[in-house]
């Protein structure tokens, strides 16, 4: 570490650091910034509140109950001045009441006091932490041998006002705790000082509240000892909580705080892009002698008011016939016009919402206008509501234009034919059979890669796999692999398989149901998931298969699947939480039963996890439907949908055209 020579100052008494002085008493304010807060101006501005405050804040550990203080200051910080930038900030008036005036006053006059002094912590002497609790603030002074060492208060949230009495007190204690941590964690000794005698019931076993008990848990963290310390003795930490009550106990014209306090939330009147067509109550505003209110009734539920004004006491007294307290009001004026009136409005009309605008557009009446007006524009580009909205707006208006605008959008058979489905429906996932043996229901699907082809198969009840290397995907290729998958498993009943065009060939079905008894079920078009078993199979064959290839350098590409798959099947599957080849060779009746109940266990945990938010739509025979259409089919510019009628519901799945469709490939 290198010191400065020219900024070292040696054999001093008191020094300055970091705007405070630093002596053997303790610590002070730094006289030069205390005169800069007490030469500060009352603000008339945002931001010179901000600065005001920025500035005191400074110093909030040397006045009792800051937070309390300064909540009338505070206040004109929130609401819609809360999130005006700093460069606007200068531009918004503001006047302070007189419980404000009263709050900056006693800042200044705490700060300039000589007894203004923190001692330094003892740690050899026991500390003395002194809470309490009001309803709108909580405040705590950490002192020892009656001495202060520091000061923390702040006001409470709208949450936390609502709390019982006792949350409040033990909340106290909490965040002074939390706050204090680097003076008190350690320590051998605490008194705590409340005055709130039932808040040992709080701090009891038997009080029910799990939030209390959690605070309970920490507060025993520092090992305190609790003292019931009336209010009329408690009366640091008392006024610490309690200054913003007291304050509202003197005589105040509350109707002039609620006027002033609106003041700073009204002045910034927005300026929209809507056209004052929009409002109910819409004042236009011109400078000139004609008649100076003419008032015309539009739509029913609009009321246009044209103003003519020539000075400014003329306008308001104008306006206070037309102004409506109940609704925004939009004004359409110049920006000149806007920032001469922007002030007056805020005082004559304290709490009354105003929206600026600099459009005005031409009002369409008739049904069928309105209705050819909408239609041009939504076949102009076929774009949603919100922008078909946005583009008429520029040039007309009329109450229900969104409502005519969502009815044209959605019967646009050109959009729903063509446009994608952004949100597409969720259907519930439904129940699929649970085989009860090995080989009973089996799925069975073609695999390719690298221009090498194989005939994948997976056993529901096992998870054991068996795949096959074939040349091509023609009837002649897959019929001796399908032969030898049946005479493996002796009892096969059901055979799963996409909609591949030699597997539901008529060849494949004559030999699966004529010799083997074999009942191949067919997924829906479009909905590989319903073949899911083999699919999650081909993801895992690939991920292995990918491993395989980087660590043995294995080069062919049958060695490596089939290699990829006896790794597969002597690996313990997630769901049976056996090894697949296990089930098969050695499956005692005990095993049979115990893998069935955690089939079904699965697919109930399955449904209940995936269902939650899935619902799935009922159709009605006969009704119009769009339904998605084969990606392979076209190009890029061919039609998304297609428009069909429902002939019957099977619950996940409708009927069209004598085929199954799954209803997530549906739109309505």
């Amino acid at each position: 570490m290198r010191v400065s020579a020219d900024k070292s100052k040696f054999f001093q008494e008191s020094v300055e650091f970091l705007g405070f002085t630093v002596s053997k008493e303790g610590i002070k304010t730094c006289p030069d910034k205390v005169k800069d807060i007490l030469d500060f101006a009352v603000p008339k501005s945002l931001r010179a509140l901000r600065s005001f405050l920025g500035l005191a804040g400074y110093y909030r550990r040397f006045v009792k109950d800051y937070a309390a203080i300064t909540k009338p200051l505070t206040k004109y910080l929130r609401g819609e001045n809360g999130n005006i930038g700093a460069n606007q900030s200068r531009k918004i008036e503001i006047t302070l009441d007189e419980e404000a005036l009263n709050a900056f006053g006693k800042v200044k006059k705490i700060l300039a006091s000589e007894d203004v002094l923190l001692l330094y912590p003892d740690y050899k002497q026991p500390f003395d932490l002194t809470t309490d609790a009001s309803s709108h603030a909580i405040g705590a002074v950490l002192s020892q041998n009656g001495r202060p060492i520091t000061m923390i208060s702040r006001t409470l949230s709208s949450t936390e006002e609502i709390y019982a009495t006792n949350e409040r007190e033990l909340l106290a204690i909490v965040r002074a705790l939390q706050k204090l941590r680097n003076y008190l964690y350690g320590v051998k000794h605490l008194n705590i000082y409340t005055d709130h005698q039932p808040l040992t019931f709080a701090l009891s076993d038997k009080n029910p509240n799990a939030k209390m008990k959690r605070w309970r848990a920490f507060v025993e963290e520092y090992s305190p000892r609790f003292h019931y310390k009336p209010g009329k003795e408690n009366f640091v930490a008392d006024a610490l909580s309690r200054q913003h009550i007291n304050a509202l106990n003197h005589e105040v014209d509350t109707e002039s705080m609620a006027t002033n306090s609106e003041l700073s939330l009204t002045q910034a009147i927005p300026t929209v892009k809507n056209p004052i067509n929009c409002f109910q109550t819409q004042i236009i505003l011109e400078e000139g002698a004609k008649l100076p209110v003419s008032t015309s009734i539009l739509f029913r539920t609009r009321v246009r008011h044209q103003i003519s004004f020539s000075n400014l006491q003329d306008l308001l007294k104008a306006m206070k016939q037309c102004v409506n307290p109940n609704v925004v009001n939009g004004l359409l004026c110049e920006l000149h016009t806007l920032a001469l009136i922007k002030n007056e409005l805020a005082t004559s009309f304290p709490g009354v919402k105003f929206r600026h605008t600099t459009k005005q557009v031409i009002d369409v009446f008739n049904k069928e206008d309105q209705r050819e007006i909408l239609q041009i524009e939504h076949n102009r580009a076929h774009r949603s509501c919100r922008e078909n909205e946005q583009q008429v707006l520029e040039n007309y208006y009329f109450p229900d234009l969104r409502k005519m605008l969502k009815e044209i959008v959605s019967n646009c058979k050109i959009c729903h034919e063509a446009k994608y489905q952004r949100h597409p429906p969720k259907p519930e996932i439904g129940l699929t059979p649970i085989p009860s043996y090995p080989g009973e229901i089996l799925h069975v699907d073609i695999y390719s890669t690298d221009k090498t082809h194989f005939l994948t198969t997976i056993d529901k009840f096992s998870k054991f796999a068996i795949v096959f290397p074939i040349k091509s995907r023609a009837i002649v290729d897959i019929k001796e692999p399908i032969y030898e998958l049946l005479n493996f498993y002796k009892n096969t009943k059901v055979l799963v398989c996409d909609n591949e065009r030699s597997l539901n060939s008529e060849t494949i079905k004559a030999i699966l149901k004529n010799h083997f008894g074999v009942t191949i079920y067919t997924t829906p078009p479009a909905h590989s998931t319903t073949n899911g078993q083999v699919e999650r199979f081909h993801s895992t064959l690939t991920e292995i298969a990918r491993c395989q290839r980087l660590e043995t350098c294995i080069s062919d590409t049958t060695e490596l699947i089939l290699l990829a798959t006896a790794k597969y099947n002597r690996t313990i599957h997630s769901v049976t939480n056996r090894k697949p080849i296990d089930i098969i060779h050695a499956m005692p009746d005990e095993l049979v039963n115990e893998i069935k109940n955690r089939l079904v266990c699965t697919q109930q945990n399955d449904l209940k996890r995936h269902n939650i938010k899935r619902q799935t739509r009922q159709y009605k025979p006969g009704e119009k439907v769009f339904v998605k259409t084969n990606k392979r089919i076209g190009n890029k510019f061919t039609k998304l949908y297609t428009e069909k009628i429902v002939q019957s519901d099977l619950g996940t799945y409708v009927l069209i055209d004598g085929r199954k469709v799954h209803k997530i490939n549906l739109k309505h």
